[in-house]
Parts: structure tokens; C-alpha cells; sequence
């Protein structure tokens, strides 16, 4: 039983009494409790409102972003604390900016 952690492995084999070369590196993520996922399964937009579905496992918390330079720079615009790590899909839905040049993305952590 190993730590939780990132670790690096890398293999060589040995057929008879011959060693050969070790393979590429390859990393491998032990962790606690479910493996983090987010899954952005629908974007809606109504009459003057967006709708954003998440699908999300193994975290605690949520949190839209908008950016109005391209994705350089990041602003929070809502959170939402989950209940649960279980696999489970939340919604943002807010009013249709005035700027059209937003675009958002979803984060998450495991701390609150």
C-alpha cells in the first residue's frame, strides 16, 4: 500500500538473463475517494438566459468563470458548494450578458 500522490513508474523486463532497455515514463494519480471529473453535458439559451448542465464526481465545489479577453484572463461569476462527490449533474443559469464577447468554463476542487 502506497501514499496518496502522483508517482512516476517506469518498467524494464528481464527474459532469461537478459535485461532490456526501461520503458517510457508514465504517470499514475493514487487518491482518495472518487477520481475528480467534470462533464459539461448541455449549454441552452432561452429567450435571454443561459443554461449550463455539469456532470460532476469527486469534488466539492463548482465555479463558473467568464473571461472577456479570450481565456487570458479568468473572473468568478457563480460557485456552487455540492452535497455530495457522488457522480451527480448540476445547472448554472443566469441572464444573458450584455457583452457578447464572454465565453465561460466550469472548475472544480475538492476543498470548500
Amino acid at each position: 500500500d502506497i501514499n496518496n500522490g502522483m508517482y512516476w513508474l517506469k518498467m524494464r523486463a528481464k527474459i532469461s538473463n537478459q535485461w532490456f532497455n526501461f520503458s517510457l515514463s508514465k504517470s499514475t494519480l493514487k487518491a482518495e475517494g472518487l477520481k475528480p471529473e467534470i462533464i459539461i453535458t448541455q449549454f441552452n439559451k432561452t429567450d435571454n438566459a443561459y443554461r449550463i448542465d455539469v456532470t460532476s464526481k469527486g469534488l466539492k465545489h463548482l465555479s463558473l468563470q467568464t473571461s472577456e479577453d479570450g481565456g487570458i484572463n479568468w473572473e468568478p461569476f457563480m460557485n456552487k458548494d455540492l452535497l455530495t462527490e457522488d457522480k451527480k449533474t448540476y445547472r448554472f443559469e443566469f441572464l444573458e450578458p450584455n457583452q457578447r464577447s464572454i465565453i465561460y468554463r466550469v472548475i472544480g476542487d475538492k476543498e470548500k
